[in-house]
């Protein structure tokens, strides 16, 4: 009966010690999370401080985003960008650098840049440098396209027109400006 009566005990001061450790505990903590606002149109997917790298099927890096935010729409296939800056990889070594204020990648090898976009060329000793404010890049046909006006500086040249069209299958890009072309040409 003693043994029976010190198990009681020994259970009921368990039980309390557990019973007040549960007690004592505090409430489940809330996570903090941040507040964001979302685009206009609410996107599948919303993504801050975006950095991807595409790879191709032999796990070789062709290209980097980054960018400040990015809206996914899985019914149109399309991808916004905020404040991207797309870097292209060829054979491990960065190509060229194209930046903006907005950019929507459409489908997997499309993507159109708009707003204040600076393309520059980084495998040259004298960069290749572009403004515009709107630019369709092609991956597929390896082509970048724009009707607005352009300009192109290389060192003291300085190329301006209206439209233009450049083939990158080459390692020297070919530059077809289609109206209102000027050329400047500073020495000093």
């Amino acid at each position: 009966m003693d043994k029976l009566r010190n198990g009681v005990i020994w259970c009921v001061a368990i039980a309390i010690v557990f019973t007040t450790y549960w007690m004592s505990q505090d409430e489940p903590k809330q996570v903090e999370t941040e507040t964001i606002s979302l685009p206009e149109n609410p996107p599948d997917v919303y993504i801050t401080g975006m950095f991807l790298t595409q790879y191709n099927e032999l796990g070789i890096a062709t290209m980097t985003i980054k960018s400040d935010a990015a809206s996914v729409y899985n019914d149109t296939a399309t991808s916004h960008l905020t404040n991207p800056i797309v870097t292209f990889i060829q054979d491990g070594v960065e190509t060229w650098r194209i930046s903006s204020q907005e950019a929507t990648v459409i489908g997997d090898e499309t993507i159109s840049f708009d707003k204040n976009i600076t393309t520059l060329q980084l495998t040259e000793a004298v960069p290749f440098i572009l403004t515009t404010d709107h630019m369709l890049v092609n991956q597929t046909d390896l082509t970048v396209t724009t009707p607005l006006p352009v300009t192109i500086i290389r060192g003291q040249q300085v190329l301006n027109g209206i439209g233009m069209t450049i083939h990158l299958e080459s390692d020297e890009p070919k530059i077809e400006l289609h109206s209102e072309v000027s050329f400047s040409y500073d020495p000093s």
